[in-house]
C-alpha cells in the first residue's frame, strides 16, 4: 500500500509544475461572471488552493478569465508561424509533451499566463471594477511645466502605482504552489522540485517584464475651455498587453537552459559561463519535442497553413512533415459593398470570398 501511494504521489508530482497554468481551459475563459458556487466546479480545472481563493475572492476571478483569454490569443498570435503555434494549450488542462515537461514552450507559458493575469487584475483594479483596490486620489504627484512650451503646465500622476502590485501579489498567490506543497514535493523527488522551481522562477521572469517602468505609458488630457490647452493633466497607465507578450517572446528566443540536480533539486546554468540563473531570462531543462516526431505530432501538423516564401517562417518546406503540402481553397468572409454614409461613416457587407492556401498534408 505504501509503495502504491508513493508511485501516485510522484505521478501527480511529475505534473504539479503545470497545475499553475491548468487554468487556462476553455469553460474558465468562457466564464461572463463569476460567483461563488461556480468556484468548485471541476470543469474549471481549479486545485484546492484556486478554489479556497476564487471562494474567498470572487471579485477578481473575471480578471482570472480576461488573462487566460489574453494568454491564448497572444500565444497563438505570436507563434502562428511557427510549427509550435499553441494549439495544445486550446485542450488545457490536457496538455502534450512541450507543456507537460519543462521546455523552452512551457516556460513561455508560464511566463506569458503569469504577465496576463498581473495585467488584468491590475487594470481591472485600476478601472474601479475591482472593489477596494481602486485609486483613492486620481491626480498624484505633483506639477512640472511642459517642456519647450512656457506657461504651460503639467500636473502629472502616477495613476495608481500600488496597483501594479496588486496584480502581482494576486498572480503570485493564485498561480504559485505554495512553501508546504513545494517542501512536500522536495521530500518525495527533489527532480520534481527543480522543475517546480524552473516554472516559479519563469513566472518571476512574466511579472519582472510587467512591472518594468517602460511598459507603463503617458497619457494626457486637456484642461480648460480653449483651445490652447493651458492645462494639461498627464497621469501613467499601463500599456496595452500585447506589448509586453512581444517582450516575452523575445525571451523565448533567448532562454538559458539549465540543469537539475536529482538529489539536490538545485538549478545550474549549463552554459559554462553563468554561476548562477539569470533573473532576467527564461530558463528550461527539458529538450523540446522535435515536429513530426511522433505519431502524434505529425497528426498535428497535418492541414496547417503554411507558405510558398522560403523566406517566411512557416515555408511549407520547412514546416510541414517530409516538406509535403497541397493548394487547397478556402471560403473567407471579406468586406464588401461598401458605402459612404453621410456623415460620417461607412456601411458595408459581408460577401464570401474564394482563397486559394497552401496547407500541410
Amino acid at each position: 500500500m505504501a509503495q502504491y501511494y508513493t508511485k501516485f504521489f510522484l505521478i501527480m508530482a511529475c505534473c504539479m509544475h503545470v497545475f499553475a497554468i491548468k487554468w487556462l481551459n476553455e469553460p474558465l475563459r468562457d466564464v461572463k461572471k463569476w460567483s461563488r458556487p461556480a468556484c468548485t466546479s471541476e470543469n474549471f480545472h481549479l486545485n484546492a488552493k484556486q478554489r479556497g481563493i476564487c471562494r474567498h475572492q470572487t471579485n477578481y476571478m473575471d480578471s482570472v478569465s480576461s488573462g487566460a483569454a489574453d494568454t491564448i490569443s497572444s500565444c497563438r498570435t505570436l507563434f502562428q508561424e511557427d510549427s509550435w503555434n499553441c494549439y495544445n494549450i486550446l485542450k488545457a488542462p490536457h496538455f502534450d509533451y512541450n507543456i507537460n515537461n519543462a521546455t523552452k514552450e512551457s516556460a513561455f507559458v508560464h511566463a506569458l499566463s503569469a504577465a496576463a493575469l498581473a495585467y488584468h487584475v491590475a487594470t481591472d483594479c485600476a478601472s474601479g471594477k475591482i472593489a477596494n483596490c481602486r485609486c483613492s486620489t486620481r491626480y498624484q504627484g505633483g506639477v512640472t511645466t511642459l517642456p519647450n512650451v512656457p506657461g504651460k503646465v503639467i500636473l502629472y500622476s502616477r495613476a495608481c502605482p500600488h496597483v501594479y502590485e496588486k496584480g502581482i501579489h494576486f498572480a503570485r498567490k493564485f498561480l504559485s504552489p505554495g512553501e508546504k506543497k513545494f517542501k512536500k514535493v522536495a521530500k518525495k523527488s527533489p527532480y520534481r522540485a527543480g522543475q517546480l522551481k524552473i516554472a516559479e522562477h519563469n513566472r518571476e521572469v512574466g511579472y519582472k517584464v510587467f512591472r518594468t517602468e517602460k511598459y507603463k505609458y503617458i497619457k494626457c488630457g486637456c484642461r480648460g475651455n480653449t483651445g490652447s490647452c493651458p492645462i494639461k493633466t498627464c497621469y501613467q497607465s499601463i500599456d496595452y498587453f500585447p506589448v509586453m507578450a512581444k517582450e516575452i517572446r523575445k525571451r523565448y528566443e533567448e532562454a538559458s537552459r539549465v540543469a537539475i540536480d536529482k538529489k539536490t533539486g538545485a538549478l545550474t546554468p549549463t552554459n559554462g559561463i553563468d554561476e548562477i540563473v539569470p533573473e532576467q531570462e527564461l530558463i528550461y531543462s527539458d529538450n523540446s519535442l522535435k515536429k513530426c516526431s511522433t505519431k502524434k505530432a505529425r497528426t498535428d501538423m497535418r492541414y496547417r497553413r503554411c507558405s510558398l516564401d522560403p523566406n517566411a517562417k512557416d515555408y511549407c518546406k520547412k514546416m510541414c512533415c517530409d516538406g509535403k503540402h497541397k493548394a487547397t481553397e478556402i471560403v473567407v468572409a471579406v468586406q464588401c459593398s461598401c458605402k459612404f454614409v453621410y456623415c460620417c461613416r461607412v456601411d458595408c457587407q459581408w460577401c464570401n470570398h474564394k482563397k486559394m492556401v497552401q496547407i500541410c498534408i
